[in-house]
Parts: C-alpha cells; sequence; structure tokens
C-alpha cells in the first residue's frame, strides 16, 4: 500500500505572524530578531524586527548579521563529510589515524576516539568551558592541553555536550587537508551557497556595516556587551551570518546536498548528518518532544509527532536556532541579539504549529515558566552556599600569603592577587572577587554573571603553606584543583 503524502502547508500559514513576533519581542525584552521561513522549497519569508543597535537605533534587516553559535557545528560536519565523499576521511577510524598526537586523560578513549565520536559528544568529557572561555590561548594550545582534562564518565557511556571536541575535529579537517577549518568552511560551503557575507569570526563580522550588537540581561538591565572572539573554538561556534544567507544554507539541506544544480555534499553523507547517532537524555522533557537524539551536527527530534532536524547556538549577546522539517520540505531559522531567554524557540516552535496547520500552543508562556523556575533553582543553589556558612572563622593566614600564580594543567594559570583589602582572582582575562567565606575558603562571584558564584577553596601543605586552591569551574566534575607554582626568583 502506497503511503500517503503529509498534507500541503497552508499558503496562509504565517498571516498574523508579524504581530505574534512583536508582542514576544517585548515579553522576552530582546532588542531584535530576524526570522526566515522555507515553505515548499522556497523562502516564503525573511525579515527583520526591532533593533540591532539600540543606542544608534539601527534596525534589524534580512542581511543583518547576527552570532549562530553553535549552529556552527553543522558547517563542520559537513566540512568532514564532503573529506569522506573524498575519500580522506574516515568517520570510524581512529583519531590517531589523522592525529597521532591526540591524547585524553582515559588512554582508551585516546586509542578509540574516531571521527564521529568527536563530534557526537561522547568522548566521556563535561563541556569543561571555562577551560577555553576567554582563553588566550590558540587552538593548537586547547588541542595539546585536552589530555589533562579530567572525565565524569567512561568512554562512549553518555552523550555530553563538548565543545573541545568540535575544535579537535576542525583542527583534524585542517591537517587532513593542509587547508584551515576557516578556509575549509569558505571554500567547500560559503563560496558554493553564495553566502558571501557570513562571517568565520567576531572581528570579521564587525567590518560589516549590517552587523548586530550584542546584548546581556545583566542585573536585570540590557546591556550592550562586546562580540565574543571565539578564534580558537572556531568549530564549535564562530560562524556570523544573516537569515537570508542561512535560508541558502537550509535549502541545501533541504535540497540532500544540491544547490542550484550543483552537487555540494552527496546525499548520503547529508543522509548521515541526520541519522540519529546518540540519545540526548536531557532533552526528552516535553510531551510535544518527548525524546532526541544527536547526529552529525545536528539534533533529531520529533515535534507533534513529525520529525525536525534542528540546532541551537549561544554566545554572548546571542542566541539561534535553526529547524528543518525534512518530511514537509519546510524550515526556518531566528537569530536574536540577545543572548538570554527562550524567544528564538518561541519563534521556532509557533513556526513549527503554524507550518503543520495545527493548534498554537502557548509556548510563550511555557517557557517563560521554565525560565522563573530556571532562575529560582539558580537562587536556590546561592542560597545553599550561604545556608552551609561557618559564622565567626578567619583566615589560616594574611591575605597576602594567599596571593601568587596557580595553575592546572588543563585549565591553565589563575593569579591570586591583593586589591584593597581583599583578594582578586585572574583567570583568562576575568578578574573574580573573592570574598572571604569562612576558614580558607573564599566567594568568587562571576565577573561576566554576577549571578553565578563558586566557592574557591584553599588548602595548605603539611609545611602550613598555602599551595592550592580549588574551585568547582566545571559543575559535572570534581572541582578543578590549581597549585601554586614556585616563586620565580632574580
Amino acid at each position: 500500500m502506497a503511503t500517503a503524502s503529509p498534507p500541503e502547508i497552508e499558503p496562509h500559514c504565517l498571516a498574523g505572524f508579524d504581530d505574534f513576533v512583536h508582542a514576544s519581542l517585548a515579553q522576552w525584552g530582546a532588542p531584535g530578531v530576524a526570522v526566515a521561513v522555507i515553505i515548499d522549497g522556497k523562502v516564503a519569508h525573511a525579515q527583520g524586527y526591532g533593533l540591532r543597535d539600540v543606542a544608534n537605533r539601527l534596525p534589524v534587516t534580512a542581511d543583518t548579521l547576527f552570532a549562530i553559535g553553535s549552529c556552527t557545528k553543522a558547517f563542520t560536519t559537513m566540512v568532514m563529510g564532503t573529506l569522506v565523499d573524498e575519500g580522506k576521511l574516515d568517520w570510524d577510524a581512529p583519531v590517531r589515524t589523522y592525529l597521532p598526537t591526540f591524547a585524553l586523560h582515559d588512554p582508551v578513549a585516546t586509542d578509540l576516539m574516531t571521527p564521529r565520536d568527536l563530534v557526537t559528544h561522547r568522548s566521556g568529557l563535561p563541556r569543561h568551558d571555562l577551560s577555553w572561555f576567554q582563553s588566550p590561548c590558540s587552538r593548537i594550545e586547547l588541542y595539546d592541553r585536552l589530555k589533562y582534562l579530567p572525565p565524569n564518565k567512561t568512554f562512549r557511556q553518555a552523550a555530553q555536550y563538548q565543545n573541545l571536541m568540535y575544535m579537535t575535529a576542525g583542527h583534524l579537517s585542517g591537517v587532513v587537508t593542509g587547508v584551515e577549518w576557516e578556509d575549509l568552511v569558505r571554500w567547500r560551503i560559503l563560496m558554493p551557497l553564495g553566502m558571501s557575507r557570513t562571517a568565520l569570526s567576531a572581528p570579521e563580522a564587525e567590518k560589516d556595516a549590517d552587523c548586530s550588537r550584542p546584548y546581556e540581561d545583566i542585573l536585570g538591565e540590557l546591556t550592550a556587551v562586546p562580540h565574543y572572539n571565539l578564534a580558537a573554538l572556531g568549530p564549535a561556534g564562530s560562524l556570523y551570518s544573516s537569515v537570508n544567507e542561512m535560508s541558502r544554507w537550509l535549502l541545501l539541506h533541504l535540497n540532500k546536498g544540491m544547490h542550484e544544480g550543483t552537487r555540494v555534499i552527496s546525499e548520503a553523507q547529508l543522509a548521515e548528518m541526520h541519522a540519529p547517532q546518540v540519545v540526548m537524555p536531557e532533552r526528552g522533557t516535553r510531551a510535544e518532544m518527548p525524546y532526541a537524539c544527536y547526529g552529525l551536527g545536528w539534533a533529531i527530534q520529533p515535534y507533534r509527532n513529525q520529525t525536525t532536524v534542528w540546532h541551537t547556538g549561544g554566545i554572548d549577546g546571542f542566541l539561534s536556532r535553526v529547524t528543518l522539517l525534512p518530511d514537509r520540505n519546510a524550515a526556518c531559522v531566528v537569530l536574536s541579539n540577545k543572548g538570554e531567554g527562550a524567544l528564538v524557540s518561541v519563534l521556532s516552535f509557533h513556526l513549527l504549529d503554524r507550518l503543520l496547520g495545527l493548534d498554537h500552543l502557548p509556548w510563550n508562556e511555557r517557557l517563560w515558566q521554565e525560565q522563573v523556575e530556571a532562575k529560582a533553582t539558580l537562587e536556590a543553589a546561592n542560597q545553599a552556599v550561604t545556608a552551609g556558612q561557618v559564622p565567626g572563622t578567619s583566615p589560616s593566614h594574611p591575605l597576602e600569603a594567599f596571593t601568587g600564580e596557580f595553575a592546572h594543567s588543563g585549565y591553565g594559570r589563575l593569579t591570586v592577587s591583593e586589591q584593597d583589602g581583599q583578594l582578586a582572582a585572574l583567570y583568562n582575562q576575568q578578574t573574580y572577587r573573592l570574598a572571604h567565606y569562612h576558614y580558607d575558603t573564599f566567594l568568587a562571584v562571576d565577573p561576566s554573571h554576577p549571578e553565578v558564584r563558586y566557592l574557591a577553596a584553599f588548602a595548605v601543605n603539611p609545611r602550613g603553606e598555602i599551595e592550592s586552591v580549588a574551585l568547582p569551574f566545571e559543575p559535572a566534575a570534581a572541582a578543578i584543583v590549581f597549585q601554586r607554582e614556585p616563586v620565580k626568583r632574580l
């Protein structure tokens, strides 16, 4: 019996959508957003809303550049797919076939890790994002540090999102070809698709007159923040693009690797990118989306019984979401210049309801409540820290004794100094204020996110000297212990 074709998408399904966008912008306090919708293999809608620059009252357009964050990952896997097409790469060969110096803390993972493992988040490592965020290290320097990052699970035990493995995948592609990852993306994807304004880095994007400024909600105030140059982690999330140019990218996927009669990647490799590889256990929390899997740079998940292929992205001051409805020849992309909130998900889910001809679920209300609950959870965690404080204690040494250089082989150097009678810790170009908590433990406040706090626990050696400081920089693993470095004497 022949399978019935899915019903056609109603041509007027976007009627009233602009009003919904404006109302959602106001609710989430975002300066601007850009949206594109593809219906029946054609761009049916591409428009900017709100402001790309609040101070100068400059509007968002369909050509405005936004950082797309982790939506970059699928560009990295597509480059890899083209190398597989050419016989230069095997998804399932050991990484050390191509990178003999590759090493992780776990020797089993070191020997057995494959390119497929790199891009499906099953290395055994938790995120370890603070090891690279704001770090001055180059890509190769971060790559060389991988072996010092502690895992929290065994190899292939579970999927755990991991940006450094994507960085490694981009580095691997460069070594295989002798061409840097940035040029591979430009030559193999951007140029063939005519994505001439899509930028490979923040400095490149900032030169464009129609590039959005990034904004964050900092202690309740909408604040312009600097563009974050993710150069070293480029393969994990450095691209900037517009909804007009991202529409070309989505059409390439809907057209099974073809662009205007030219094949960019084989249909087989594109299907591999969209095929489930690992389960994402933390994603199956809503009845309409009961489970999710991760492919090669894409998530695969049912939405109200319809297959979606999607990814989100977030980097300082920007959020993004791209979604494919492959069985309906439709897609959407939503780019926002506020790095907090659920606006891009609200608009994406609302568009799916419209494209599928289903009743519109109250996503604004639902996701707003989830945000309220998340903030309450964070506040409860901060209160738990305060509740554990032992009053009336003092540090075991004068503050000067806690100062000096401390280092961790995977996380780098942390410098503790005394400033105006209080300790401060400089790590990866960020200064954490250290307020005495109890005994030899100090409360560290994250300068980028003041609502996030850490307990910095100093330890003494048998001689009574301060020898280390431990910070819970990776919540899913044991505290990271920075050992005091010997004082260099002239």
